[in-house]
């Protein structure tokens, strides 16, 4: 992974980590489904922990996420759906973790933020660079 996508998925990461305390959740998923499905993926191992296969799978998770996302109105989307997922060799819980992922990055992003008044996201710009554009 290059500089600019290291940026942009540790920026991600951590609106997720910061949107997850407002325990809301604007998916078909809970708080405790996703944290329970979250447990069964290659995404909560160590990146030093990972085997070869691994990292690959996650290189490719990135990338059909980065080929398959878009951003409207500021709020990040997927353009495809589940079905997409299963045709890439991607399972299918992968998409209810990203759709979760995505919607808590849009309610954290689009919510008022007192602390930071002069500051907001950019959701389009985050996903260009991510994208190498």
């Amino acid at each position: 992974m290059n500089k600019s996508k290291n940026f942009v998925y540790s920026l991600i990461y951590a609106l997720l980590l910061l949107s997850s305390c407002s325990n809301k959740s604007s998916t078909l998923l809970t708080s405790d489904e996703y944290k329970q499905l979250l447990q069964q993926t290659v995404l909560v191992i160590p990146d030093s922990l990972l085997t070869e296969d691994q990292r690959q799978f996650i290189k490719e998770l990135e990338n059909f996420i980065y080929d398959n996302s878009y951003v409207m109105d500021n709020r990040i989307h997927l353009s495809v759906g589940r079905d997409a997922f299963k045709s890439a060799g991607i399972p299918e819980h992968y998409y209810d973790i990203i759709l979760y992922q995505f919607n808590e990055v849009n309610d954290f992003v689009n919510k008022p933020h007192p602390e930071y008044p002069d500051y907001s996201f950019n959701l389009d710009s985050l996903l260009r660079v991510a994208k190498g554009q």
